[in-house]
């Protein structure tokens, strides 16, 4: 949810994969996808499609007239990044995050042949998840989602939209403000080398964020600020956040349940999940410690800590989906977004073989298709794994050398999340809320994490072809 393509934000160099692509080896076509950040994964997943293939976006009849939104999408014909696209010439999917269920979506309608391309599932070499969201998330219920239903109450709309917003103008604007700040301070061009990314200027943050909501029928207006946009939108079009084609109940524990039954684990496909964690146990258990409470680490970007505290510490009186109660303990280590429970493959409904835990000194020969296998990648908050990003611990305090720098750029940051949390402090029961606290530590630079990461994941992709 609110990830962005290759050319959204683009006049502010920031990335969502940040330097994944240079890591890719030579053999290896690597293409990013733009979908709507907001959208459900059918919604997503039919866009994906047509960038691949260079088709005029199909969200299909029946589907269109249930949601209420027209059936026809952008037009990327002649534009496709793969047109041989075929069960000859697969593609391997790699998705972050709301990315995972819409890939997995993408496989399913292919194996439907969704759009008469004559496809089926084999048109899928493979499927990586990236901190996914493959068995919802309880902290959809912090947004306003019901706790039996998964649907978000009419009067919880604008209180959803306003957090997501929030979250979002908050990291893009003080991460941009940030390195205009170092950059200008400094001169260490180095910085922009680190990030994988261009020069980035916080006031271009505000008139270029789209959200591929076209075919709802309402378009933004030229020059019209995102924020107000969406309040247009929302306003326009409540039932699009009050139904289930949104990105809000794709993410719900209820909607992953219902997909999980039909989105299947196809016999001819391999299948990765990389699981990212940055919490710690807490509590007085102990004889049993995995049955406490989890905690953000030091590490974990403050901007997350609010939603990781409310996962960590979440309970239901009753199931929101069959069985959670019994286990719920297991859902509250998470990466800040996500609990691990839900990324480490789908579990909660349907049949999905799992062929277990691998680490990087796994052969390719060493996986079959048809089942999941998962590595964790402990100490990586949701944020992290992806685009190189500033968190809030230093090993050292004199990075570059210039420890003056970084506190004179990191002002702001820390007043935005300190309030940041605070706010999300004030949502949370008095129990967990009041552990949330404005001690925020300095930053640290790690994108050689992620660079390390997709080196490997990349070259093992290119191996199974």
């Amino acid at each position: 949810m609110l990830g962005f393509g290759p050319e959204e934000l683009e006049s502010t160099g920031l990335r969502y994969w940040g330097s994944a692509l240079r890591s890719k080896p030579k053999d290896l076509d690597v293409f990013e996808a733009s979908v709507g950040p907001l959208s459900s994964a059918h919604d997503r997943a039919c866009e994906l499609a047509a960038q691949i293939r260079g088709e005029k976006v199909d969200y299909g009849d029946a589907h269109a007239k249930k949601a209420g939104h027209e059936r026809d999408g952008k037009d990327y014909r002649d534009k496709g990044f793969f047109p041989e696209w075929s069960e000859t010439n697969p593609v391997h999917l790699v998705g972050h995050s709301l990315g995972s269920p819409t890939i997995r979506c993408l496989q399913y309608l292919l194996a439907e042949d969704f759009w008469g391309w004559g496809s089926n599932e084999n048109w899928v070499k493979s499927i990586t998840s990236i901190s996914g969201v493959c068995n919802g998330n309880p902290a959809l219920c912090l947004m306003g989602a019901n706790e039996r239903t998964g649907l978000m109450h009419k009067e919880s709309v604008s209180y959803a939209l306003n957090n997501v917003l929030g979250i979002y103008i908050g990291v893009v604007d003080y991460y941009s403000e940030i390195i205009d700040t170092i950059r200008e301070l400094s001169g260490l061009d180095k910085i922009r080398e680190l990030l994988g990314q261009d020069k980035i200027s916080s006031s271009n943050n505000r008139n270029i964020y789209t959200f591929d909501l076209e075919h709802w029928g309402i378009e933004r207006e030229e020059d019209e600020h995102f924020v107000h946009f969406l309040q247009r939108f929302i306003k326009a079009k409540p039932e699009f956040l009050t139904g289930e084609d949104n990105g809000f109940y794709s993410l719900t524990l209820q909607g992953a349940h219902k997909d999980n039954k039909v989105w299947q684990t196809y016999p001819k496909t391999y299948y990765f999940s990389y699981v990212t964690e940055q919490t710690h146990s807490i509590g007085d258990n102990t004889d049993d410690p995995q049955k406490n409470y989890h905690y953000p680490d030091k590490r974990m970007n403050p901007v997350m800590r609010g939603t990781s505290i409310y996962i960590g510490f979440r309970e239901f009186d009753k199931d929101p989906i069959p069985g959670y109660i019994e286990e719920q303990w297991k859902w509250w280590e998470n990466d800040g977004a996500v609990p691990v429970q839900s990324q480490i493959y789908p579990h909660t409904n349907g049949h999905h073989k799992v062929g277990g835990e691998f680490d990087d000194d796994w052969s390719p020969d060493g996986f079959e298709q048809g089942q999941w296998y998962f590595q964790w990648v402990r100490d990586m908050d949701h944020i992290d794994v992806v685009t190189p990003y500033i968190l809030d611990v230093l090993a050292s305090n004199d990075i570059f050398g210039v420890p003056d720098i970084i506190e004179k750029a990191t002002d702001p940051y820390w007043r935005f999340a300190s309030g940041l949390s605070r706010k999300l402090a004030s949502l949370l029961p008095e129990k967990i809320g009041n552990k949330i606290g404005p001690k925020l530590l300095p930053i640290a630079w790690r994108a050689h994490r992620q660079d390390e990461l997709f080196a490997k994941l990349f070259t093992r992709l290119a191996a199974l072809d």
